[in-house]
């Protein structure tokens, strides 16, 4: 069963469910005018399976708004993921050593023992010896995913 099947499922189960109650309420509802009364003269009262009926929607439903909640925090992570992955390639490709101390796209980048550069490849999960051309590659992959996002 696909995710658009247990969603028309649950909006099944929730008109059985507001039926059931409607038909236990129509007996007790009186409209006068604009007020609306419910006599209550004797407790309303649902079989198990109505009981067991409500309490599983109700989970559901609860389930349902948590993974939508959690869906949603996650999707924020990635983006803030790739803004930090972003920054830090901009990081590597300006702090980085390369080997003639010059800005050319084939020189090899090396971390020249700053530990901050070290953690920042170390994040990446690149190696030393990239070269410029490759770090410019990967931002361009990042600001494209941004775009298709």
């Amino acid at each position: 069963m696909n995710k658009e099947e247990k969603e028309v499922n649950i909006e099944n189960y929730e008109n059985i469910i507001d039926n059931m109650y409607q038909e236990k309420m129509n007996n007790r509802i009186e409209k006068i005018g604009a007020m609306t009364y419910i006599h209550t003269g004797e407790k309303v009262e649902f079989t198990k399976l109505e009981e067991a009926s409500v309490i599983v929607l109700r989970e559901e439903l609860r389930l349902k708004n948590l993974v939508e909640k959690q869906q949603k925090e996650i999707e924020e992570l990635k983006e803030n993921n790739k803004k930090y992955k972003k920054a830090l390639l901009y990081v590597i490709n300006q702090f980085a050593y390369d080997e003639k101390r010059y800005k050319e796209e084939n020189e090899l980048l090396y971390t020249g023992g700053l530990s901050t550069l070290e953690e920042a490849f170390d994040v990446l999960n690149i190696e030393e010896g990239i070269t410029r051309k490759e770090i410019w590659r990967m931002i361009q992959e990042l600001l494209e995913e941004n775009n298709n996002d």
